[in-house]
């Protein structure tokens, strides 16, 4: 399998879903929070304007339909990419502020697809190395780290792994180890984050 092909739906969902019932022995609930809303929706928003601009290219390519379907996109893209503006967060996350701390995990948890939110992504997994984080933050990150080894890309993986030894735990140990007998790549998946953890360091 290519390193950033998607694994396949059913096992991927099977996974998932599993781990969204448990984490280890304890039960984890995650209130409906709008913001995730938000994130799903303007993701659902910059999808629509891309296949605009990307309509507008084949039928009229640097014509006026596309230059006007690439200025509608430049000029969303910002206020659509993060709630309150993708620039305006980053600068909240830069300073560590305890609510962009929060609402970096959240955007995590929901995982947007959109042009270029795998590097929203990795910049958020980035600057969370730095991030103080509490108890149910860990947890919460300890989840969307073991989801990774079920569904998304293996480039996406690789980067939430750097976290894995903020919130490693035996409990989060036994999950990896679960999944080593897994298809080939989750297995190697997991191998990658045992061996971030063995290593106890934080990768950059």
């Amino acid at each position: 399998m290519k390193a950033g092909k998607q694994l396949g739906n059913d096992s991927a969902g099977n996974m998932a879903r599993s781990l969204n019932r448990s984490y280890g022995c304890r039960k984890i609930r995650y209130p409906v929070m709008s913001i995730r809303t938000q994130i799903s929706d303007n993701a659902a928003r910059l999808r629509a304007l891309h296949a605009e601009l990307h309509r507008a290219f084949l039928e009229d390519s640097h014509g006026p339909t596309h230059t006007a379907a690439c200025a509608a996109f430049q000029r969303s893209y910002n206020a659509l990419a993060f709630p309150g503006g993708l620039e305006h967060f980053f600068k909240r996350l830069k300073r560590l502020e305890p609510s962009a701390i929060d609402e970096a995990i959240e955007y995590l948890e929901a995982d947007p697809w959109y042009f270029r939110s795998g590097y929203v992504k990795e910049e958020i997994v980035r600057r969370l190395k730095k991030a103080p984080i509490t108890e149910r933050q860990r947890h919460r990150l300890a989840v969307v780290i073991l989801r990774s080894m079920a569904t998304g890309t293996r480039r996406l993986a690789r980067h939430l792994a750097k976290l894995a030894i903020f919130v490693d735990s035996p409990a989060f140990r036994s999950r990896i180890e679960a999944f080593s007998h897994s298809t080939d790549e989750v297995q190697h998946r997991a191998k990658h984050l045992l061996d971030v953890l063995r290593s106890q360091q934080v990768p950059d």
